[in-house]
């Protein structure tokens, strides 16, 4: 296929991953492209939201944003005025289709050379990434300087440090080849479990999961991904499944010249599949450090029931999607895989986390029933395996739920000793440790993380919000600005309020003004009206006084409504308002799923926005939620000490 068309007056090319227009060139994002190359493969026709996403991003999270913000930035690319679709036509409640002229563009005749990448070697390609991910960093915080708000490329680079990491590895998604093409889920668990072995290997460092799986459309070669990711190998393959035979292909490719330095294929029954991934990893293990991979087993056996794992690999799939019927779909399947084999740790840890998340999708839904088997399917993993990480994630947000955050600690420490090569793991780490006031190891914790996982939107957000505390303005900005690029919504709503925070209110204002609606629907109603919507800008842009005390009077009402779910987004606006008192006691009388973002904004929050740690209030707070026996257990936060200068009290806060 054609790496150059012409879209209307536009000159597109992906090879170079920019848009011209006229003398106007707009260096372009892969993900954006790939929506772009969907629409040009089916120019005229009406494309569904849900078969963008698919195509796309599959089952990564947080998709029906991505999406949104792509269209937008490709209209804008391609010189549609707001409001006047010229290019991309909306169908509203569908999807989307391109209606402007499509021509290959005559540039484009050039026949480029055959590389790893393109399509006859498509088989090969998608499993050598688990290097490329470990420095991805490098990459996606040089890309170029929109026309907007993004930091100059020397701020964004020197964001975080990039050490070399010589015996570094990525693991891309494997290409589904199978007869009827729906056997993806499939090769991506492949691919997944071959990455978790490698990283249980010390002397191998191998890219997270959500950043080397981020080069699913195969738009750039080996050597190409190589040099942006500044890594020595991927690892790229294939797999034909079909009844009960499969065939994968897997390939090592160093980056440096292109060179398969391994190969191995298999042909076999469904039923070895396991030994499979072994070998794979074993193999893999011994080329880059032939002294490092041990006796013991690299790939641990999930399960000795096939179809159990196969309703775990889809369930797995379906969990991580973000709306309310995917997580019932994958409460489905798991349930069915632990049905089969009562004793598979990871398909009840899966299970449990599926549960747990149905009430953030759907938060004004009765969610006591899915948290109750959620704690049920947790117990349950972890009895069947004390060492499994996800179990222990999990069990770390029902603590949270419960108000005891001594617990939470515990718990995702042990989430991290069980798999402190996967940098899933290591980045939740660092946020806990942000929770609970180490604002500095939270932040060097998380920064460790994102070496190997570097679009980790969560983690940019918040490492970004710790910088920025710390003193370093520039660099805090140009992670939060990161992470909004790679479509995490609430990255956006933080730019707008840090813009505020150090000192650029029109620009906080406007940015406020221009948040999508995805945003305004996170707010309780009574807050979204346009009156009211406005007044926040100005409180967290202007700090306007009589813009707090309109908004308080209603803020207030809402807090204390039960029917009103409670949320970060509420307990940012009463921290804004000065209502700190009101959000130390919300928070305990109403608890709410993911309620430690919260916590973090009491330590990161601006000098000019009251802070809930200096309410006299805290000491009790912290006694009830767990803090002390924390911090007595490992040392006390940033801004509190051991006891008050008077002795009156257990611990201060500065």
């Amino acid at each position: 296929m054609s790496n150059r068309f012409s879209v209307g007056i536009n000159d597109v090319d992906f090879r170079s991953m920019r848009i011209t227009r006229e003398s106007h060139v707009s260096p372009m994002e892969p993900k954006v492209l790939a929506v772009l190359r969907v629409l040009i493969d089916r120019a005229g026709e009406v494309v569904s939201r849900e078969q963008l996403i698919d195509a796309v991003w599959g089952n990564q999270f947080g998709g029906e944003e991505r999406l949104s913000r792509a269209i937008s930035l490709l209209r804008k690319a391609l010189g549609d005025a707001r409001g006047q679709h010229e290019h991309i036509e909306t169908v509203p409640k569908v999807g989307y289709r391109l209606i402007a002229d499509i021509q290959p563009s005559i540039t484009a005749a050039k026949t480029p050379k055959a590389t790893s990448r393109d399509p006859k070697y498509r088989t090969l390609t998608v499993v050598c990434l688990v290097i490329a991910a470990s420095v991805l960093i490098l990459w996606l915080l040089q890309l170029p300087r929109p026309a907007t708000s993004e930091a100059p490329l020397d701020e964004i680079s020197s964001a975080i440090a990039r050490p070399a990491l010589d015996n570094s590895v990525a693991v891309l998604p494997f290409a589904d080849l199978s007869p009827n093409g729906n056997q993806q889920y499939f090769s991506d668990g492949l691919a997944e479990e071959i990455l978790n072995a490698l990283a249980t290997v010390e002397e191998l460092s191998v890219a997270g999961r959500t950043s080397s799986f981020a080069y699913r459309d195969g738009a750039q070669s080996v050597k190409e991904i190589g040099e942006a990711l500044n890594v020595n190998f991927l690892l790229e393959g294939s797999v034909r499944k079909q009844d009960d035979t499969v065939r994968v292909t897997a390939q090592l490719v160093r980056v440096a010249d292109g060179y398969h330095v391994w190969s191995k294929t298999f042909d076999g029954d469904l039923n070895d599949i396991f030994e499979y991934q072994e070998s794979v990893a074993r193999s893999i293990a011994s080329e880059l450090s032939p002294a490092s991979a041990g006796d013991g087993r690299l790939a641990p056996l999930l399960t000795r029931d096939r179809e159990a794992y196969e309703l775990y690999l889809q369930g797995r799939a379906m969990s991580r999607r973000f709306g309310r019927q995917e997580k019932l779909t994958a409460i489905d399947l798991l349930g069915k895989a632990v049905e089969r084999d009562a004793s598979f740790a990871d398909a009840w840890a899966w299970l449990a986390r599926s549960h747990l998340f149905i009430p953030v999708t759907d938060p004004e839904q009765d969610s006591s029933d899915h948290i109750s088997m959620a704690r049920f399917a947790v117990q349950q993993a972890l009895t069947i395996d004390s060492d499994v990480p996800m179990g222990h994630y999990v069990s770390a947000l029902l603590h949270d739920y419960d108000l005891n955050f001594d617990a939470s600690f515990d718990a995702i420490e042990r989430a991290y000793s069980a798999a402190p090569n996967q940098p899933f793991f290591a980045i939740r780490r660092g946020l806990y440790h942000l929770s609970l006031g180490y604002v500095s190891k939270g932040s060097e914790i998380i920064e460790a993380g994102l070496l190997l996982d570097p679009t980790d939107t969560l983690g940019l957000l918040n490492l970004g919000q710790a910088k920025i505390h710390l003193g370093d303005v520039d660099g805090g900005m140009a992670l939060i600005e990161r992470s909004a690029s790679l479509g995490f919504a609430p990255a956006g709503l933080l730019r707008c309020v840090q813009l505020g925070n150090t000192g650029r209110p029109k620009e906080s204002y406007q940015c406020w003004q221009q948040l999508p609606a995805v945003i305004k629907s996170r707010y309780p109603e009574a807050l979204t009206t346009t009156e009211i919507w406005d007044d926040l800008g100005r409180i967290y842009a202007l700090r306007d006084q009589a813009a707090i005390e309109r908004v308080s009077s209603i803020a207030l009402q809402v807090a204390n409504d039960p029917s009103v779910p409670m949320s970060s987004y509420l307990y940012g606006v009463l921290q804004a308002i000065g209502e700190t008192d009101r959000y130390l006691q919300s928070f305990i009388d109403r608890p709410f799923l993911l309620n430690a973002s919260a916590l973090r904004m009491m330590w990161m929050g601006a000098s000019s926005i009251p802070t809930p740690t200096r309410e006299a209030k805290f000491i009790d707070f912290a006694e009830r939620l767990g803090f002390t026996r924390t911090w007595q257990k490992h040392g006390w936060p940033d801004y509190c000490h051991a006891s008050s200068p008077d002795k009156t009290s257990s611990f201060y806060c500065d």
